[in-house]
């Protein structure tokens, strides 16, 4: 057995999840051989039955994407960013394709809602395009606001890392696949939490709206109201003390009266997000 399957594997436990993960791993200051020793104290009788019968399927699980061209990052290994872990709702485990090397990079999330009407569509993308030259642009592959993120900086040449819902050999949006692909073409990365032959769900997306959080420094929102999917990642942001900027015009209370969200123009980001 190997890190990546011991995460795995003690995470699929019941009443198990990445928080306790992180707990009883930090204890052993994540050294692998150290943290496997410690199971044998660690686990109840019910629980190690449960480990020793979930451990085959993970490690089939691994293989599966192994296969299908899907590598898998955990805590275990140097390359995972600890902004992953150290923050509330942490997350332990990724699978990628693509440069896994940006998850260390300095990064900040511009997302939004699907449907972006002007002028925030035009000054969205002169925002991404900007901030592209300093950061890795961290977005969603979501239609809308979170496509012209991706496309903005790959048109500038920069590199962003796409959060995925869904396994990433089924895309979602499928509308999007090409996009996927020209992300990982470009030098950049996809992302998730989910294995190939995972079954969608509907909370995939709040799951994955925090992995865009962990993975920022900040945050901008291009366009988005009180009631869009977007605003789980600026609650988690704001709630970790990063911050949360977005464009004048975007008259959103959430963001701009309760949260103290930042408003900025599109034409004057020099120091904002440094």
């Amino acid at each position: 057995m190997d890190g990546n399957s011991l995460v795995l594997t003690l995470i699929a436990l019941k009443g198990w999840n990445a928080a306790k993960v992180v707990e009883y791993l930090g204890g052993f200051a994540f050294d692998y051989v150290k943290a496997l020793q410690g199971l044998v104290a660690a686990l109840s009788d019910g629980e190690k039955a449960e480990f020793k019968a979930k451990l085959p399927k993970v490690k089939w699980a691994i293989l599966q994407n192994q296969e299908a061209g899907i590598s898998l990052i955990t805590v275990f290994d140097k390359a995972f960013p600890k902004k992953l872990y150290e923050a509330g709702d942490p997350c332990v485990y990724l699978f990628y394709k693509g440069d896994v090397k940006l998850l260390k990079e300095c990064s900040v999330a511009v997302i939004g809602t699907r449907k972006p009407s002007e002028p925030f569509i035009s000054q969205g993308k002169a925002v991404a395009t900007a901030l592209a030259q300093k950061f890795v642009i961290v977005s969603g592959l979501a239609l809308g606001s979170d496509t012209i993120a991706h496309r903005a900086t790959l048109d500038q040449g920069g590199k962003t890392i796409a959060v995925l819902p869904s396994p990433i050999d089924d895309v979602l949006p499928t509308s999007n696949k090409a996009l996927a692909e020209d992300i990982v073409q470009k030098g950049g990365l996809l992302v998730s939490e989910y294995g190939t032959g995972a079954r969608y769900d509907k909370l995939h997306y709040i799951r994955r709206d925090r992995i865009q959080s962990l993975l920022s420094q900040s945050v901008f929102v291009i366009q988005a109201d009180e009631n869009s999917g977007t605003m789980y990642c600026v609650r988690k942001s704001l709630k970790d003390g990063k911050k949360v900027f977005d464009l004048q015009g975007n008259n959103n209370p959430s963001i701009t009266q309760h949260l103290d969200g930042t408003k900025v123009d599109a034409a004057d980001l020099s120091e904002k997000f440094a």
